[in-house]
């Protein structure tokens, strides 16, 4: 048997063997959910929260992975929570998962112009530090999963925070036209993507908001760097009473070690593929073949920022006030309590163009941006004990 063959073996196995497992789990599944902790934030002015399942075995000063699980739209994180199971996985595989909470149960995902809106994407950065001041995390094994508007934003923390985002899941969500329009990763992005062909809100073959599921995993697929043709092979059908299968589809090895991977869902509805929670007829098929959230945590635990190209930082806790985003012309800078005397403007590519010192060395300053073309870019500032915050730096300069 080839090592190819005993790869897929190990994956059937444990497929098989989860499966078994979540069944046997279902009765218990509402003991097993929780403890959650409330954690709120103050962000841009609004208070943002998200819940917190800590795993039981945890020990004050252990450092964990963080998974960020984001619910869909007019969602709870407590129903994301339920779907998803992922309590359960936290507590056997020892990592902390959160559940934020988009701004009126919405992700800002579809907004036009693009860069308006809630900044979600600062929210979600901010969190991690905020999380990490309780509990600490590893900054190299943070990864965000979540389900149709949640999967969007998925999408959109790859775009723009993909040098804190390890590796993303999303499940029944996509790119949108704008999203992959203004998509600015800093890096090769690991992609897990999984969604049901008759997936009726975000459609297979492109929607009212989204881009095609195709389109959305060859826009990775090129910006890794992946091989093709695609390997694709039928997963065993160990529920035939389902009314679908499953199609695994896989680009790798891409650039960095990266892998872009596809669990298409045939037949398969607006649904969470082996959740323990019932969708209601409308959501279309559950497929009872995988189980997505123990195929997400064995994807995602594989990777890390471990070879970042930016470098070592050490994180900031506070978070400094920077407007206007988009900026233009100016961009205005005040630490609060922190004084940063030196700061950098990066690209897409990880290229300086535009660095300096704080000619007036105090908590407040502002940075001349009028020769950056219009475009998304990294903001990195240095503060006077050589701690870095980094934030994402949307330009909108008009010629």
């Amino acid at each position: 048997m080839t090592q190819y063959q005993n790869g897929r073996v190990r994956i059937y196995s444990k497929l098989f063997t989860g499966l078994l497992c979540w069944m046997a789990s279902l009765s218990d599944l509402k003991a097993q959910l929780g403890p959650w902790i409330t954690k709120s934030i103050q962000h841009n002015g609004i208070t943002r929260s998200a819940l917190l399942h800590v795993p039981n075995n945890y020990q004050p000063g252990d450092t964990l992975p963080l998974l960020l699980c984001f619910h869909g739209l007019n969602q709870t994180p407590k129903r994301i929570a339920e779907v998803t199971g992922f309590d359960t996985i936290a507590d056997r595989e020892n990592f902390i998962v959160a559940y934020p909470l988009g701004k009126d149960t919405v992700w800002n995902t579809f907004s036009n112009p693009y860069f308006s809106g809630t900044d979600d994407v600062g929210f979600v950065s901010h969190l991690i530090d905020s999380i990490h001041a309780d509990y600490p995390i590893n900054f190299r094994r943070v990864y965000a999963t979540g389900m149709s508007n949640g999967g969007f934003m998925c999408y959109k923390l790859a775009c723009h925070l993909s040098h804190r985002i390890a590796a993303i899941a999303p499940l029944a969500g996509a790119l949108t036209d704008s999203m992959r329009y203004y998509c600015a990763p800093l890096r090769p992005v690991p992609i897990l993507h999984i969604h049901g062909t008759s997936d009726f809100l975000v459609g297979y073959n492109s929607g009212v908001l989204n881009i095609s599921v195709p389109a959305t995993l060859q826009y990775w697929v090129q910006h890794n760097q992946c091989p093709t043709p695609e390997t694709t092979t039928s997963l065993p059908n160990i529920n035939t009473q389902d009314n679908s299968t499953v199609t695994l589809l896989e680009w790798k090895p891409c650039l960095d070690a990266t892998e872009v991977v596809h669990y298409k869902i045939n037949s398969g509805g607006h649904t969470w593929p082996g959740s323990a929670v019932t969708f209601s007829g409308l959501g279309g098929n559950v497929n009872r073949d995988i189980i997505a959230s123990e195929v997400i945590w064995e994807f995602l635990s594989r990777f890390s920022l471990s070879d970042i190209k930016l470098g070592e930082t050490k994180y900031v806790k506070h978070i400094p006030e920077i407007y206007p985003l988009p900026a233009s012309r100016t961009l205005y800078i005040n630490g609060k309590d922190i004084v940063y005397n030196k700061f950098a403007i990066l690209d897409i590519r990880g290229r300086e163009l535009l660095s300096g010192i704080s000619s007036q060395g105090a908590h407040q300053f502002t940075i001349d941006i009028s020769d950056i073309p219009s475009g998304m870019y990294l903001l990195l500032l240095t503060d006077i004990h050589n701690r870095v915050h980094t934030a994402l730096l949307p330009v909108t300069n008009n010629p």
